[in-house]
């Protein structure tokens, strides 16, 4: 054959592409949920504290459409759903409890680095990556849903949503924001130019700072206009950071009043605030914040006005007690540590104090990629001050409120996402079992699809797979 000699010759002679190809394709979303009926199951209600015996549960479309007795037609009857076989699996011999919240993660701060310091200050580019491994332990974990406070993106809830990595639902607030000085400003002490500033945007994974009311307005609609769900501020000092003292105040009340009236106006859930001291949460209320993050050293007074206000509260309390142990004995600086000792004792009374006030209380971990192997020890250290009942509360319909999502999250109702777990142990009686991983997580099912399982005859969908 003689070889062509023009442009118009050369698409006669080959083969076009396939014309039904659709360019826009996502090729990794997985298909449709395959529709389920779980016999005899153990159900958990956390709202209630009790456990429903005998429960039939269809999951269909990634929700779950019927929850009753478990009946002989249950039993006898084959079912399809839009052309599809129910797959039926007998659930009694398990505990199935709704996936688990954790309202407090750091998904941008990952694993490779020995501190808390090299966990936040990889390269944006290295974090993004990397923050792929720590969605998928979570996961592994059973919490089916998370609530980054300061780094994800809009990229991380979609990359989830869609599959195209394994993880939990990721609920974001975009970058923390921080006065200078405060909680989020990471500048070394010595360098006049700073670390999260950059013609007023930020240049920190996690973090970006703003002073005065129009830059705290620029801030927060910036945030919002990339897909934030909630926006986070700091409004008093932290460990972590090097320069402010825990009891300092930070944002003045109408800089709060502007980004809080930003997130009401763009149709954001609230603004929340971290912050360990009484006053900086009274000084929170006052701008118009309705969450607080720690919140270790609240009195009962504060906690009324909170549970008066609707502020929700998400204590980070097992981090406090296994940073003083090996290996995480140097995670921390030596400074990081005098804080941490002052703030861990108050901690436990204040959750105390807003459980009896009635405060919305929420499981939070502070999870980063080096600490996500500690993340379901929460549970222990909460096991030793509170109720089981009211630990898993907290991890399920509170978390679930807090994000905009009561009785669609949290709990397994009809209507509900089709997020839940198969445990050995009942987590009401025993809330530490959840920290038993291995011996008694024993399937993930994330929006009705199967992700991990210990159990031979249910195995993960393809591309859904935690591991």
């Amino acid at each position: 054959m003689a070889p062509v000699t023009s442009f118009e010759e050369l698409k006669t002679a080959i083969y076009p592409p396939n014309p039904t190809y659709d360019i826009a394709d996502r090729p990794w979303l997985p298909p449709t949920q395959k529709p389920y009926l779980l016999l005899n199951a153990n159900l958990v209600d956390p709202r209630a504290g009790v456990v429903h015996k005998g429960t039939s549960l269809h999951l269909a479309g990634g929700k779950v459409v019927r929850v009753a007795p478990t009946t002989a037609q249950d039993l006898t009857t084959e079912f399809r759903c839009a052309g599809q076989m129910v797959e039926k699996i007998d659930a009694s011999k398990y505990f199935v409890c709704p996936g688990l919240i954790d309202c407090h993660v750091h998904v941008m701060a990952v694993h490779g680095s020995a501190t808390l310091h090299g966990a936040f200050t990889f390269p944006h580019e290295t974090a993004i990556f990397r923050s792929a491994g720590t969605l998928r332990g979570m996961l592994s974990n059973g919490f089916t849903t998370v609530r980054d406070t300061g780094g994800a993106t809009i990229a991380h809830a979609q990359a989830t949503e869609e599959f195209l990595i394994p993880g939990p639902r990721v609920f974001q607030g975009g970058r923390m924001l921080s006065q200078t000085g405060g909680h989020g400003d990471d500048t070394e002490v010595w360098n006049d130019s700073h670390c999260c500033r950059s013609n007023g945007i930020a240049n920190s994974a996690l973090g970006r700072l703003c002073d005065g009311v129009p830059e705290c307005l620029q801030a927060a609609r910036d945030n919002m206009r990339k897909g934030a769900q909630h926006l986070k501020v700091c409004t008093s000092g932290g460990i972590a950071s090097a320069t402010d003292k825990l009891e300092s105040l930070q944002f003045t009340v109408e800089e709060l009043q502007a980004i809080t009236t930003v997130n009401k106006n763009m149709g954001g859930t609230l603004v929340t605030a971290h912050c360990y001291t009484a006053e900086g949460i009274r000084h929170a209320i006052a701008g118009g914040v309705r969450g607080i993050e720690h919140g270790n050293m609240i009195d009962p007074e504060t906690a009324q006005l909170m549970a008066e206000k609707g502020v929700f509260l998400t204590p980070t309390l097992a981090l406090h007690t296994f940073v003083t142990m090996p290996p995480y004995d140097k995670f921390e600086t030596p400074d990081g540590l005098r804080k941490n000792a002052i703030v861990g004792d108050a901690g436990i009374r204040g959750i105390r104090h807003a459980e009896e006030a009635g405060v919305t209380v929420c499981y939070g971990t502070d999870t980063t990629g080096p600490t996500l192997v500690m993340q379901t020890y929460e549970f222990v250290v909460r096991s030793k001050i509170l109720p089981s009942p009211a630990v898993l509360r907290q991890a399920t319909i509170n978390g679930a409120k807090q994000v905009g999502m009561e009785g669609k999250l949290g709990e397994l109702v009809e209507g509900s996402f089709a997020d839940l777990l198969f445990l050995n142990k009942n987590p009401l009686e025993d809330i530490a079992s959840l920290d038993r991983i291995n011996e008694n997580l024993m399937m993930v099912m994330k929006d009705g699809r199967i992700v991990k399982s210990q159990i031979d005859s249910l195995r993960p969908e393809r591309n859904c797979e935690w591991n």
